[in-house]
């Protein structure tokens, strides 16, 4: 995958709704699945598909992002989905998700809910996601991180869209957005 491709996907995905996950050990596979912001406005249902998976992590804190001494909660491979699912299908943030710089996975690596791994050599990437449940009392957070060697965006149904139709429906519509702001 190019640095632009890497770059372009975290365009198409930024402020998307994550609204599921599931993950096909015995196929090496997740399917992350996402309502993308499309023009004209409204929401796309597309799914994010990582073959080749090596090993799924996450983080479920009960506090704030930030807070160190937040109580991990433990949970099965089996329950991701229901985890995901429970933050209500909030916006992912940030414009690095495929590839991004350790920084952040190096503040909670150490703070694991779930750990599989899938085969032994590591996967060529990685897709790093959060959720935050602010609202929620006591706020909650998860993390999540997927090395996996390919990817592929489906639309609800399982049609393939092209990675590059892809990356440029998100450009046309920040592009969009950035020039109603600046008229």
């Amino acid at each position: 995958m190019s640095e632009e491709q890497r770059r372009g996907i975290g365009v198409a995905l930024n402020e998307s709704d994550w609204v599921g996950i599931a993950v096909e050990p015995a196929a090496r596979r997740v399917e992350v699945a996402f309502e993308v912001l499309s023009l004209p406005a409204g929401c796309t249902p597309v799914g994010l598909v990582l073959d080749g998976v090596s090993r799924v992590v996450a983080s479920l804190r009960h506090g704030r992002w930030g807070d160190a001494s937040a109580p991990v909660e433990t949970f099965a491979l089996d329950d991701l989905g229901g985890v995901v699912r429970g933050f209500g299908g909030g916006p992912v943030h940030g414009w690095e998700f495929i590839d991004p710089p350790e920084r952040d996975w190096l503040t909670w690596k150490e703070r694991l809910s779930l750990d599989v791994s899938l085969r032994r050599e590591p996967g060529r990437h990685v897709l790093d996601l959060f959720q935050e449940g602010d609202d929620t009392l006591p706020p909650r957070h998860l993390d999540l991180r997927v090395w996996f060697d390919t990817l592929r965006i489906t639309r609800a149904g399982g049609a393939e869209i092209p990675l590059p139709d892809f990356i440029e429906s998100g450009r046309r519509l920040w592009s969009g957005f950035q020039a109603r702001r600046t008229a």
